[in-house]
């Protein structure tokens, strides 16, 4: 058996974003604003800032984070 790699990967579903800037503030090499909409920098949450970027989903107003987790093996 592999060893297997842990990764966090989120998404701000522009439909629901009210572009309030808490994740930006809370994470930002994770979140940009752009406009009035906040979006994803990065394809994989660095792992130093995985906490961060789950507190900023979580306090989303909106609810318009959603954080995936993805265990991948390693060759």
């Amino acid at each position: 058996m592999g060893i297997k790699m842990r990764m966090l990967t989120v998404e701000v579903d522009p439909q629901v974003c009210n572009g309030c800037g808490l994740c930006e503030t809370m994470c930002p090499e994770v979140f940009a604003l752009v406009g009035d909409q906040a979006q994803v920098r990065v394809n994989r949450v660095p792992e130093e800032v995985e906490n961060a970027c789950l507190e900023a989903a979580e306090l989303c107003p909106v609810s318009a984070i959603a954080v995936r987790r993805h265990v991948e093996p390693v060759r």
